[in-house]
C-alpha cells in the first residue's frame, strides 16, 4: 500500500474524465494539494475539522496551478507525512519534473474549456 495521485480532466458536467498525470507517493506535492483543499474549504464558510483529505476531488483552476507552479519551482512543498507517505519527496527532482508536465497539461486542458482535478487515495 502507499500514496497513490492521479489528475485527470473532464468536460464539464460529464462524468467520463481522462487521466494526464499520475504520481506515486508524492507526498510533499500531496501535502501542497491539501493545503489548497483546506484553503478553499475555508473561503467557502466550511469547517473541515480533522477531516482526511483522502478520496477527495480536488478542482483546480488557473490560479491554483499559478501557486503550485511557483511552490514546485521554488522547492517551497511542504513536509508532508503519513503512513503510506513513504520517504520525503519535497526535492526529488524526477518528482518535480512530473509536477511541471502536470502544470503544462492542466493549463492546456483548461484552454480547451475542459475541468481539471486532482484525487488520491492511501
Amino acid at each position: 500500500m502507499g500514496l497513490d495521485m492521479t489528475a485527470y480532466t473532464r468536460a464539464k458536467g460529464a462524468e467520463e474524465t481522462t487521466e494526464i498525470q499520475y504520481w506515486r507517493k508524492h507526498n510533499a506535492l500531496h501535502g501542497l494539494m491539501e493545503e489548497i483543499w483546506r484553503d478553499k474549504a475555508a473561503i467557502a464558510g466550511q469547517d473541515l475539522g480533522d477531516e482526511q483529505f483522502n478520496c477527495v476531488e480536488l478542482p483546480l483552476n488557473e490560479a491554483d496551478l499559478n501557486y503550485i507552479e511557483a511552490r514546485v519551482r521554488g522547492n517551497q512543498l511542504p513536509s508532508t507525512q503519513g503512513f503510506f507517505f513513504g520517504a520525503d519527496s519535497r526535492f526529488d527532482e524526477d518528482d518535480k519534473q512530473a509536477d511541471l508536465e502536470f502544470i503544462a497539461k492542466a493549463r492546456a486542458a483548461l484552454a480547451d474549456g475542459l475541468e481539471v482535478c486532482y484525487n488520491s487515495w492511501w
